[in-house]
């Protein structure tokens, strides 16, 4: 804002008012807010029309350009009181497009009756130009508007987060994509303006930034070597997508807005060697931005949106081959993309062969929504909506999948760092399985297996080998995979999973933020726990396959468990999914190569089997949490949701019965703290030595002594102790003793009542 227009508007402001009567209109603070308003300074527009609304906040003109301000500052609620207000006094008659902004004003707070009502009202100019753009927008916004009020209602458990304050500010961040374990992304500072200040703030600038993920702990500004640095200082820079090796793209745009696309190499968190683009992507008089590249059918492509002539509509998304001699002329995706209102921020997941991008005109909740297409390169299907509660009644874009996960931006309120007000964007991530991936169908060894098998073929590996490893404990994030399912089955697979849920550990830290103790407890978790799990199974895995690939068939036997924050009917559902998510891992190990022994087609006769047990439920029931934080967040909580692969067998086991002289104990009431002692006395009935592989407990109050081999004939016995200090009420300690024998499971518990 110049300082003479702030000069001007003060004086307007501070002697004009005076010789005002209320009745009349302050024309020249209504044009002092027109000339803001016009070159977009919405916010200093508002307190220029403040100061007439207290004039006459009964003035259909003010209401109107208050209103309408509201609206662009994307105030949808407050919009729409003052616009209606202007509606009823026939504002709708003098301004042409009131009518439309107020229904799009409803449709953007989900009042999608009032806001057909108001729609049917502004088509009523335009009847008699029905190929006319003006026509065709509101048409497309009647469809919309009834296409939204049919979807259904929002599952409010549905895990979007936003990445936390260490990443999103109370400016607009977005443009997100990870790699190498760091978030790239834009960051625009907002500036605050109010009419009393005298000087010209600095004009602020897009940046590109970046966030290690393994810390979070400094935000960095992407920069340019020294070389190029001064070029680039009064330029908006936005939108970094990856190419080959150190290749980078992303979007320059001038004070004016005009962008243009460049390239460079990223080399030690510098951008150096910059150039742009040419003529073909860049074409002259048109905005070109948001580059994404991807590698696909041997192709080198750069997706992008362009306003340029010859598209649909507004921004289009286009597409480029790379060449020798640089990228060739642009292709635009045509009508089933493309449209007359703007397509943006495009992501090509060639995993999934699927485009994702954003567009104000297909049909949607309101604002922009995200959609995705089948296909490649120009050639894509019928689109669809990515539906609630990824897309809201605001603004929802630059969607980018990353392994199970997907991150976007939104200027939605819920969940926003600045939940007041729905300025700015923030970047979001859910969890978001690639449904088509089916892990099921790969049915052939690829050729790793074969280097698999060269890099431990001298170690020697059987089914004892295989459970020295055991039990092996995986944890997972509360009510994951599949949340609010009831399903026992699940697409999901674990190591993903377990990927996404070591992400959150800064989460999990943020929630406790309070409570120092309970940090270092979860600390100990994600550092000890949940990685050694995840390595165990890692190395887990090359003996698994070997053990196969010389022909045994055995049996995993695999025990799910859940917190106690749902029911124990829940729980057990849940329990088997996360178990089904284990096994979806296994069938996608090295491309497939376990899947012939899974579906017991293997050539050397060799099989796969599993035993599962969804107990659901822990020895202790403890709904005590003191909040739903620490129901989901605390470290016992977390300890809580945990399957464990607790057995390795032949499924040709040894002859002979290990039995037992108890297998329970009815205890009956204990003291809080005490410390008891039982044994179960066990004998081998045969003439071949019997193995015990490991014992597994249902509660880690247990500590276990006994023996690993019993010889024929001999006796032994299994000592637990039970330590009580954590306990309380009724506890139903059970224990699965893993053998060799015939069965080869055997259940023992202790029942007992933990008083203070």
């Amino acid at each position: 804002m110049s300082r003479f227009l702030i000069k001007y508007i003060l004086f307007v402001l501070g002697l004009t008012f005076t010789s005002l009567v209320k009745a009349q209109l302050p024309k020249q603070i209504i044009e002092a807010g027109d000339k803001l308003f016009e070159k977009g300074k919405y916010e200093p527009a508002l307190e220029v029309y403040q100061k007439a609304m207290e004039t006459d906040s009964n003035h259909k003109e003010v209401l109107y350009k208050y209103g309408r301000t509201l609206y662009k500052l994307n105030e949808f609620k407050q919009a729409n009181r003052y616009l209606l207000k202007s509606s009823l006094l026939n504002g709708g008659n003098t301004f042409e497009d009131l009518n439309y902004i107020l229904a799009e004003s409803y449709r953007r707070t989900g009042k999608y009756p009032q806001s057909i009502r108001y729609y049917n009202y502004a088509l009523r100019p335009y009847r008699r130009e029905s190929k006319g753009y003006e026509f065709q927008r509101i048409r497309q916004s009647i469809s919309s508007a009834n296409w939204a009020r049919n979807q259904k209602e929002v599952d409010e458990h549905y895990p979007i987060l936003n990445f936390g304050k260490n990443i999103n500010s109370k400016a607009s961040d977005y443009a997100a994509t990870i790699k190498a374990h760091k978030i790239y992304f834009t960051t625009l500072e907002k500036e605050d303006y109010h009419l009393e200040e005298k000087d010209k703030k600095q004009e602020l600038y897009n940046k590109i930034f970046w966030v290690d993920l393994n810390n979070k702990k400094q935000k960095i500004e992407l920069k340019f070597a020294s070389k190029d640095t001064s070029y680039f200082q009064d330029k908006h820079l936005a939108n970094l997508s990856f190419g080959i090796d150190n290749k980078v793209y992303f979007s320059v745009c001038q004070i004016d807005k005009q962008c243009a696309i460049w390239e460079g190499d990223l080399i030690n968190n510098q951008i150096v060697n910059p150039v742009k683009l040419n003529n073909y992507i860049n074409k002259e008089n048109s905005n070109n931005t948001q580059p994404f590249f991807v590698t696909h059918n041997r192709q080198e492509l750069l997706y992008f949106a362009s306003d340029r002539e010859g598209g649909q509509g507004g921004f289009d998304i286009w597409v480029s081959e790379n060449s020798s001699t640089g990228y060739k002329k642009p292709i635009n995706l045509g009508s089933k993309i493309n449209t007359l209102g703007n397509e943006i921020t495009p992501f090509y997941d060639k995993e999934t062969q699927t485009l994702y991008f954003s567009s104000d005109w297909h049909e949607g909740f309101g604002g922009y929504d995200i959609f995705s297409a089948k296909g490649s390169f120009t050639s894509f299907d019928s689109i669809e909506n990515l539906l609630q509660p990824i897309n809201s009644y605001y603004n929802d874009y630059y969607f980018q999948t990353y392994e199970d996960s997907a991150l976007f931006s939104s200027n939605r309120k819920e969940g926003n760092v600045v939940s007041d007000k729905n300025c700015c964007n923030d970047i979001f991530k859910l969890q978001f399985g690639k449904k088509d991936q089916d892990l099921t169908q790969i049915e052939s060894l690829d050729k790793d297996s074969s280097e698999l098998l060269k890099s431990i073929k001298n170690i020697k590996v059987d089914v004892d080998v295989l459970n020295q490893y055991l039990p092996l404990s995986l944890y997972f994030h509360n009510d994951i995979p599949n949340p609010r399912s009831r399903d026992s089955t699940t697409s999901e697979n674990y190591l993903l999973l377990a990927d996404e849920y070591t992400s959150m550990y800064q989460e999990y830290l943020l929630a406790l933020e309070e409570k120092n103790d309970e940090k270092e407890k979860i600390r100990i978790f994600f550092e000890e726990q949940h990685k050694k799990g995840v390595e165990s199974l890692k190395e887990f895995m090359p003996y698994l396959y070997k053990v196969l690939s010389e022909g045994e068939q055995i049996t995993l036997t695999i025990k799910g468990f859940s917190s106690s924050l749902f029911e124990s009917d829940y729980n057990y559902i849940l329990a088997h999914r996360r178990i089904e998510s284990l096994i979806n891992y296994m069938k996608s190990y090295k491309d497939g190569v376990l899947l012939p022994y899974i579906n017991q087609t293997a050539s050397n006769n060799a099989s796969l089997k599993f035993v599962k047990i969804p107990y659901g439920d822990f020895a202790i029931k403890d709904k005590g949490f003191s909040n739903q934080t620490m129901a989901i967040y605390s470290a016992k909580a977390a300890k809580q949701r945990m399957i464990e692969i607790i057995a390795v067998n032949k499924d040709e086991l040894i002859e002979g019965e290990l039995s037992f002289n108890a297998y329970s104990y009815e205890i009956g009431e204990v003291k809080q703290g005490e410390k008891l002692n039982r044994f179960f006395n066990l004998s081998n009935d045969s003439n071949n030595e019997l193995k015990i592989y490991n014992i597994s407990s249902n509660c880690d109050c247990v500590q276990l002594h006994y023996p690993s081999d019993i010889k024929g004939g001999e006796k032994d016995r299994i000592q637990v102790e039970v330590n009580t200090q954590n306990l309380k009420g009724k506890v139903n300690i059970t224990l699965i003793v893993v053998t060799n024998s015939q069965p080869n499971l055997h259940e023992l518990t202790l029942n007992l009542n933990v008083v203070p």
